[in-house]
């Protein structure tokens, strides 16, 4: 199965990355295609001190454990 993500910057970041930690694990999503906004990104550095800003497919997978 293909799944597409979409994560703004509203704040709750522990939840989208929560979200893809689960379903990267479930063994169903074949291919997940993320989309992330700029804001999300300084969200997510702010609440969980990740830095997404450049990320490329190797540092968006350390960021949901694969």
């Amino acid at each position: 199965m293909e799944l597409t993500v979409a994560i703004t910057g509203a704040s709750g970041a522990i939840y989208a990355h929560r979200v893809l930690l689960h379903l990267a694990a479930s063994g169903v999503i074949e291919r997940l295609n993320l989309i992330v906004s700029e804001a999300a990104k300084t969200v997510a550095m702010v609440e969980l001190g990740f830095d997404l800003r450049g990320a490329d497919e190797t540092k968006i997978g350390e960021w949901i454990g694969l």
